[in-house]
C-alpha cells in the first residue's frame, strides 16, 4: 500500500514519514495548511483579491469627484465646493497610492508563487528521477 502525497500528488510507500517534496505525513495537523507551498498560494491568491478592491475603491473614488464636479460644475465654487472637491481629489490620489502599492505587493506575490511552482516542479523531478522501476 502507498501514500499519495495531498501537496504534489506522487505516490509514496505507506510507512513514509515524508514525501520527496517535502510535504510530511502525520503531523498530527493538516500539514497541507501549514505548508510553505500552500501558504505562497495562499497569499498570492489574498494580494490579487486586495488588488481587485482597490481598483473598485479607485473606481468609486473618481466615480464620486465626477459626480461632484457635474454637480458643482468646473468653475464658480463656493468655498464650501471647492473644500468638498479638493477632499474628492485627495481621496482619489490617496486610493490611487493605495492600489500602486497593492499592485507591488500583487507582483511580488506572483514572483513567490512562481518560485514556490518551480521548487514543486523540481522536487518532482527530483522524486521521479529517484523512483526504482
Amino acid at each position: 500500500m502507498s501514500r499519495i502525497c495531498p501537496l504534489c500528488q506522487n505516490d509514496a510507500p505507506a510507512d513514509a514519514a515524508k514525501c520527496g517534496c517535502g510535504y510530511v505525513f502525520d503531523t498530527g495537523s493538516d500539514e497541507i495548511t501549514v505548508s510553505p507551498t500552500v501558504e505562497v498560494v495562499r497569499q498570492a491568491v489574498t494580494e490579487d483579491e486586495y488588488k481587485v478592491f482597490y481598483e473598485a475603491q479607485l473606481e468609486q473614488m473618481q466615480l464620486e469627484l465626477k459626480n461632484l464636479i457635474t454637480r458643482h460644475g468646473t468653475s464658480g465654487w463656493t468655498p464650501s465646493q471647492r473644500d468638498e472637491i479638493q477632499a474628492a481629489i485627495k481621496r482619489v490620489d490617496t486610493a490611487k497610492a493605495e492600489l500602486a502599492a497593492q499592485l507591488q505587493r500583487t507582483e511580488d506575490a506572483k514572483r513567490h508563487l512562481d518560485a514556490a511552482k518551480n521548487r514543486v516542479e523540481i522536487r518532482k523531478i527530483n522524486v521521479l528521477a529517484n523512483k526504482k522501476i
